[in-house]
C-alpha cells in the first residue's frame, strides 16, 4: 500500500475496523517510508477514525493515550474494553487530565481508578 492510498483510508469514515486492523499490523513496514512526524499524525488520524478497532485502541493507549483521549468513539472503545487505560502509569494518566480537556466519558471511567494521585486529579476537575 503507497502512502497516498494510507492517508485516503485514514480520512475515509468508511474505512472498515478489517482495514484499520490490517494496516496496523503492516504499521513496521510502513513507517519505514515514513518522518517521525509523519509517523505521528497516522497514529493521531488512526486514533481519531470512527472506526477504530479496540486492539489498535489498546496499543494506542499504551503508545499515545493523549491521542485516544479525542477519539469520537471512545465511549464505545471503554464499554469494549473498560482496562483500555490499564497499562498506562497514573503519573502519565495524570499528566494526561491536567493537560488536555479529557471528555467526560474518560472522566466517569477514571472514576473508579485506585490510585489517590488520580483520584485528586478528578476532585480538582471537578470544582
Amino acid at each position: 500500500m503507497h502512502q497516498r492510498e494510507i492517508w485516503k483510508k485514514l480520512e475515509d469514515p468508511k474505512t472498515s475496523s478489517e482495514d484499520l486492523q490490517r494496516f496496523w499490523e503492516k504499521r513496521h513496514r510502513i513507517g519505514d517510508a515514513l518522518t517521525v512526524e509523519e509517523r505521528e499524525t497516522l497514529r493521531e488520524r488512526l486514533a481519531l477514525h470512527p472506526n477504530l478497532p479496540t486492539s489498535v485502541a489498546r496499543a494506542l493507549a499504551l503508545a499515545r493515550p493523549e491521542f485516544l483521549v479525542h477519539s469520537p468513539v471512545l465511549e464505545l472503545l471503554l464499554l469494549e474494553a473498560p482496562d483500555l487505560f490499564l497499562g498506562i502509569s497514573s503519573v502519565r494518566l495524570t499528566l494526561l487530565l491536567r493537560q488536555t480537556h479529557p471528555p467526560q466519558a474518560l472522566l466517569d471511567y477514571l472514576t473508579s481508578h485506585p490510585d489517590p494521585m488520580i483520584q485528586e486529579v478528578l476532585s480538582d476537575a471537578s470544582h
